[in-house]
């Protein structure tokens, strides 16, 4: 698909993604209103809905890391986590590229699988390769 990179500070690492999904969530609240004995016939009420807008857009991305750009794949997640752990930095949000945009916002989780590719022959090295499943919250900081 695509690279996408993770900076904060001075770390930065790029993934291979194999997908990416774009989700947004709407707090809605909803009230339900109740029905007495004596107005039962009339059946169950409609649910009232406000609506503040309260979206939250985040993004799911699923992809890799391998070794390259003289680091192996295992100092590239290290990297990442780096990352998702602050960076060193006091507070700030961390940039994620993707499509060319640069997105602020937070990461909210990292799945971290290592594997070994079997695709190479036995006389060759076996290449580790790390999938990845993050989740990025887009957003500012709530705290100045």
């Amino acid at each position: 698909m695509s690279d996408i990179t993770f900076t904060k500070g001075s770390n930065s690492v790029s993934i291979e993604a194999k997908s990416v999904s774009e989700e947004f969530k709407n707090k809605l609240i909803t009230l339900t209103l109740t029905t007495s004995s004596s107005n039962q016939s009339g059946g169950a009420k409609e649910t009232k809905v406000v609506d503040l807008l309260r979206i939250t857009q985040q993004y799911v991305i699923k992809g890799y890391i391998t070794a390259e750009d003289g680091l192996t794949a295992k100092q590239k997640v290290n990297k990442l986590k780096l990352i998702a752990n602050g960076s060193g930095e006091n507070g700030g949000t961390t940039t994620m590229t993707y499509d060319g945009d640069s997105i602020t916002g937070y990461i909210e989780s990292i799945t971290i699988t290592k594997e070994a590719d079997d695709s190479v022959n036995e006389t060759s090295i076996q290449v580790v390769k790390y999938q990845l499943a993050i989740t990025f919250v887009k957003g500012v900081s709530a705290i100045s």
